[in-house]
C-alpha cells in the first residue's frame, strides 16, 4: 500500500476529473438501471484508454480494498465498541424515511413504545467469533444486553434474556437473522451504495488504516438504501471511515448527522486467522 501513501499529496489534481467519471456513471445507471459498481465497470470497459478519467492511485487503491472478493480471513475475533446517541439517530432516521416517502418508497416503521424513558446516549460492545461458516456474536450493556447469535453449519438459533429463543431447527429453509455488523466485515456491498473520498492514513486497534469519507449515492431506490445502511447509522449526511490497509475490513465508522456524531462503531480488538475451538459455534441451542 506505499502506492497509497506517496499519491496523497496528488488527490487534489484528480478530483475534477472523479466528479466527470462519476457524472458519467450516474448518467449510465438512469439509462440502464445498473448498479454504480456494475455501471463503472462496463462504462470502463467500453471506453478506449485514457477516455475515462483516473480517480486517482488513492481512491483506486481503496476501492480495490473495499471490493476484494471474499475470503479476507481464515478467522476473525473481533470487539466492536458502539456508542449512539439515541435523539440524533432517531431524528437522522426520521428525516431519511420521510425523504424516501416523499420520493415514492415504501416503509414500514417499528418504534418502542412504554416503558422507562430511555437515556440519550447509549455503548454496548459487540464480539464476533468467525471461522470458515461458523459465525458467533454477543452484545454486552445497552438495549439488547445479553442477545447472543450462533450459525454453524446452516444451523442457526439466537437468544436474549426475557425472550424466547429462535432457530430454524423446525425450518431450516428459515432466513438467517446472525448477522452481527455484517458491513464491518464484508464491506464490499457498500461500493454500490456510498461514494468514497480518501482523506489520510491513521491506526485503530494497533492496525494501519485509511482514512475515507464516504457520502450515499443518488439512489434509484431510496428506501432500499435506507434499509440496506440501518446498521451503520442510516440517515447520515456522510461517514467517516477506517479501513484496516492490509485486510480492507472496516475498522471504524462514524456515522456524521448535522456535523454532529449521531453513531459510531469502533474495533477495540481484532486477530485474524488464529484457529477458533469449535465449540464457540456450538449447535446446542440454551436452555429457556
Amino acid at each position: 500500500m506505499q502506492e497509497l501513501g506517496t499519491a496523497l499529496a496528488r488527490e487534489e489534481d484528480v478530483v475534477t476529473e472523479h466528479k466527470n467519471l462519476k457524472r458519467l456513471i450516474r448518467e449510465r445507471q438512469t439509462r440502464t438501471g445498473e448498479s454504480y459498481t456494475t455501471a463503472r465497470r462496463h462504462l470502463i470497459a467500453d471506453q478506449p484508454s485514457g477516455a475515462v478519467p483516473d480517480p486517482g492511485p488513492p481512491l483506486r487503491a481503496l476501492n480495490a480494498l473495499l471490493g476484494e472478493p471474499a475470503p479476507r480471513f481464515q478467522s476473525v475475533r473481533v470487539t466492536y465498541r458502539v456508542w449512539r446517541h439515541e435523539e440524533r439517530l432517531r431524528e437522522a432516521r426520521h428525516a431519511d424515511i420521510e425523504a424516501a416517502r416523499a420520493g415514492g418508497g415504501s416503509i414500514t416503521t417499528y418504534g418502542r413504545f412504554g416503558g422507562d424513558p430511555q437515556p440519550s446516549e447509549t455503548e454496548h460492545s459487540v464480539d464476533v467469533w468467525r471461522q470458515n461458516d461458523g459465525f458467533r456474536y454477543e452484545i454486552h450493556g445497552g438495549p439488547q444486553d445479553g442477545l447472543l447469535g450462533v450459525a454453524t453449519n446452516g444451523f442457526w438459533w439466537w437468544s436474549q434474556p426475557g425472550m424466547a429463543t429462535r432457530s430454524n431447527e423446525a425450518d431450516p429453509s428459515s432466513p438467517n437473522p446472525v448477522k452481527g455488523l455484517p458491513f464491518m466485515l464484508d464491506p464490499e456491498k457498500l461500493l454500490d451504495l456510498l461514494e468514497f473520498e480518501v482523506t489520510g492514513r491513521s491506526e485503530v486497534a494497533g492496525r494501519a488504516t485509511i482514512s475515507a469519507r464516504a457520502t450515499r449515492l443518488p439512489p434509484t431506490e431510496l428506501s432500499g438504501i435506507v434499509t440496506a445502511l440501518y446498521p451503520l447509522g442510516s440517515g447520515a449526511d456522510h461517514y467517516e471511515l477506517e479501513v484496516d490497509a492490509d485486510r480492507g475490513v472496516l475498522l471504524e465508522v462514524a456515522a456524521i448527522y448535522e456535523g454532529e456524531r449521531i453513531q459510531t462503531i469502533e474495533a477495540q480488538m481484532i486477530r485474524f486467522d488464529e484457529t477458533i475451538p469449535l465449540d464457540v459455534f456450538t449447535s446446542e441451542l440454551p436452555e429457556a
